[in-house]
């Protein structure tokens, strides 16, 4: 693999971590808040 495409690769990486971890904070904010409404 060139560095060229290493480089783009890893941000893409890096994007995606940052993208699902956000995901799983708001999927875990969901579900507290349905168990406060009861």
């Amino acid at each position: 693999m060139p560095p060229m495409v290493s480089v783009p690769a890893m941000q893409v990486g890096r994007l995606w971590v940052v993208f699902s971890s956000l995901d799983d904070r708001a999927l875990l904010a969901r579900h507290h808040s349905e168990r406060l409404g009861g």
